[in-house]
Order: structure tokens, then sequence, then C-alpha cells
């Protein structure tokens, strides 16, 4: 799984206004022809982006720029190292044990944390993405609506030719019906594809119960702290600086 652009995602976030202008236009003509199902659509989109997206992504930014664990797994093997090449002795290798130990620990838990950065960025970013696009799903059947205008004018202003209305009627609510239908099938597809995406990261992110259940801990020093903080159990190696 690849991690999206966070920044990119959210700084798109605050532009994405719902075209009320446009929506007027095709409420206007699911009015005319009464399709109730468009104008439902519509409401619906209108609150489409629900929940607070911004802070999703503010958290998600949060964790990936977190690091402290990582940088105290980097601090520790140096530590290690550092001591390897003077120390020696019982509790030099309870030290060496025990880094090791909390080094793996670290290094999961960072591993962890970049898991849910991926998953929640993934999920607000498919999100925005399908939001996005159904903007101009909208744009676009309003453009399309937009074009008969003069043929409705010219339809509902036929009254001294009688036979020549129903005729003319059907073909306007013909055109009106295939554009809402495109419309409809546009935003079929793109919530489809955002729900399948969601799935495919819901089904991911069913390992947060699993990182929070277990979430590494450093091991307990234990028995280990009278051997390791203790002076004379440690010695120099020959030849080496204990500086």
């Amino acid at each position: 799984m690849t991690t999206p652009d966070i920044k990119t995602s959210a700084d798109k976030l605050p532009t994405l206004r719902f075209p009320e202008k446009q929506a007027a236009t095709i409420h206007k003509y699911a009015d005319l022809i009464g399709a109730d199902g468009i104008i439902t659509l519509l409401d619906k989109l209108r609150i489409f982006v629900a929940g607070d997206l911004k802070k999703v992504f503010e958290t998600a930014n949060g964790f990936a720029q977190e690091g402290k664990l990582s940088r105290a797994a980097g601090t520790i093997d140096q530590q290690r190292l550092t001591l390897k090449t003077a120390w020696r002795g019982d509790a030099a290798d309870q030290f060496d044990t025990y880094a090791t130990l909390a080094t793996a620990a670290l290094t999961k838990g960072q591993t962890a944390i970049s898991q849910l950065t991926k998953s929640m960025a993934a999920i607000a970013a498919a999100v925005v993405k399908t939001y996005s696009d159904i903007l101009e799903a909208i744009f676009k059947c309003a453009i399309n609506l937009g074009q008969l205008g003069g043929k409705v004018l010219i339809t509902l202003g036929t009254t001294v030719f009688p036979p020549l209305i129903p005729a003319a009627i059907k073909e306007l609510a013909d055109t009106v019906n295939n554009a809402f239908a495109q419309f409809w099938r546009d935003c079929l597809a793109l919530m489809t594809g955002m729900i399948a995406t969601i799935t495919t990261e819901a089904t991911t992110a069913l390992d947060f119960t699993t990182i929070e259940t277990t979430f590494p801990s450093l091991p307990d020093v234990g028995t280990s702290a009278t051997v390791m903080d203790n002076p004379g159990r440690w010695h120099i190696k020959p030849g080496a600086d204990p500086s």
C-alpha cells in the first residue's frame, strides 16, 4: 500500500465547496420532470463530507512526523556499540541483552504507528478524492442541462401548435432524463469506488485493534538492574579506554 500525499489531500479539502449555482440548475430540471430521486441525491451530496476530515489529516500527519520511538532505538543501539568497545563481563552482557529487547520493542512500535498513518490517510484521501470527482460530475450535469435552456422555453411556449406539444415535451424529458441518468451513474461509480477503497483500508485497519492490545512495551529490567547498576560487575577490556 502506498502512502498518500497527506499534505496535498489536506490542502485540497478547504477548496471543495458545494456548487450551489450548478445544483440549483439540476434541481430546477429535476422539479420540471418530477425527478425526486435526483433532488434527494443532491441533498445527500451537499452534506457528503461527514466527520472532521481535517482532524483526521492532522492526526495522520502527526503520526507521520512522530519518530521518537525510532530515535530512542537509535540512541540505545549507539550506547550499546559504544560500551561494547570498552566493557565486558556479566553486567555488559545483561545490558546488551536488555538493549536488544528494548530496540526490538521500539522498532515494532514505530512500525505500528506507521501503519496507522497509512490507513488513516488513505481513507481520508479517498473521501476527498471522491467528493472532488462528484463535484465535477455536478458541474458536468449542470452544463449539459444548461445547454437545454432555449429548448425548454420553446417547448413550454409552444401553445399555438398543440399537436407538437406531446412530442416536444417527450424529447425534452428524454434529454433531461439522459443527463440525469449519466449523473446518477457517475455518482454511483464514484461512491462504489470509494467504498471499495475504504473497505480495503478498513480490512487493513483491523490491525488497529491488534495494535491497541499488543502495542509493544519496553521489557522490565527486573533483577538485571542489580547486575547492570553494580559498578563492580563491569570490567574494562584489556587495552580499552574506559572514558
